[in-house]
């Protein structure tokens, strides 16, 4: 008798295990089709919070290596890149296709390489609104890279495994993506936090608090630019 209840026991959790992933699957399948469907991508909200200098300074102060000064300074490589290819949506972030056309600082093998870039950038759905959201470095104001632009990128290389694979993502700071024209493109968008949709902001690099902030994120993007020789 007893051993009946447990085999029954073990059919019920294998069943719900079962639908768990079955769930699972769907679900990131769904998601996985916005990187087919650039125009629905276009349409949906992208949630980010605004830059402000003010909260930079805090972040960039950080305590010990949570501070952005210091993730720029740890990254394992500084490169200018070509985003070559559409980005497609896997475990929860897009992965950019990018050509390495310069190593500025680190593995210089990587030189004229595609790498895999992760841009943190989620999307979550509820009852049946998609909406962008953004982590890490991209909480900073940042948008997302666009085909054809060449970018500044600080990088860290993921945790290889059999799910990531090779790729890298971006260090935690406003600067760790920065076009290589050293001309970025600010919105200024008052408020903590802005909801806009992603095709109004197709030719932005950057949204901002206020002006001024804008300004200083300008200014700051230069003075990380030319340490590094890059007009």
């Amino acid at each position: 008798m007893k051993s009946g209840l447990v085999s029954r026991w073990a059919i019920a959790w294998s069943l719900i295990a079962v639908v768990a992933f079955g769930i699972g699957i769907i679900a990131r399948m769904s998601h996985g089709d916005v990187s087919s469907h650039p125009e629905e991508l276009d349409r949906m909200e992208y949630q980010v919070a605004p830059f402000s200098q003010k909260q930079f300074e805090l972040y960039a102060e950080g305590v010990g290596d949570l501070g952005t000064k210091q993730a720029l300074k740890d990254a394992d490589i500084v490169v200018r890149v070509k985003k070559e290819g559409v980005s497609t949506y896997r475990y929860k972030a897009f992965t950019a296709p990018v050509r390495v056309v310069e190593v500025l600082r680190g593995d210089a093998q990587l030189q004229d390489l595609m790498i895999d870039v992760y841009e943190p950038v989620s999307l979550n759905e509820w009852d049946g609104v998609k909406t962008l959201f953004t982590a890490d470095a991209y909480q900073f104001g940042s948008t997302p890279m666009r085909e054809n632009e060449e970018y500044v990128l600080f990088l860290n290389r993921a945790p290889s495994n059999r799910v990531v694979g090779d790729a890298w993502t971006i260090a935690v700071s406003p600067y760790a993506k920065m076009p290589a024209d050293g001309d970025p493109v600010c919105i200024v968008h008052a408020g903590v936090e802005a909801n806009m949709i992603l095709r109004d902001l197709s030719e932005a690099d950057l949204i901002a608090e206020s002006d001024a902030d804008a300004e200083a994120y300008l200014a700051g993007s230069k003075d990380v630019l030319e340490s590094f020789a890059i007009e």
